[in-house]
């Protein structure tokens, strides 16, 4: 039930990368204020990767969860899946820092 929800509210928030992505293609030549588009279409597919890697995520919970329920064998920690979200958030962090100036 956990996974239904987390992926039908992801679902309803990828409006938003989506449209950042949109945004950036469709006027990636046309701004004169900076970087604007590159920005968003960044921004954007980040995001979108980032909600794919939270929805992962909760499935794998999900499955640890009913095997540990079951008496089934856990299968091995999602550390990698961790060390990409923090990898993701760190690069989105720094390169719109550096983006700025």
């Amino acid at each position: 039930m956990l996974i239904v929800q987390v992926m039908s509210f992801l679902c309803f928030i990828a409006i938003i990368p989506f449209s950042m992505i949109t945004m950036g293609a469709v006027h990636m030549n046309q701004c004169s204020v900076g970087n604007t588009p590159v920005k968003l279409l960044v921004g954007g597919l980040v995001w979108v990767v980032e909600m794919v890697l939270i929805g992962y995520s909760a499935y794998r919970h999900n499955q640890a969860e009913q095997a540990v329920q079951t008496g089934g064998d856990i299968q091995a920690p999602y550390c990698l899946l961790k060390l990409t979200h923090f990898g993701l958030l760190l690069f989105l962090f720094a390169w719109l820092l550096n983006s700025e100036y």
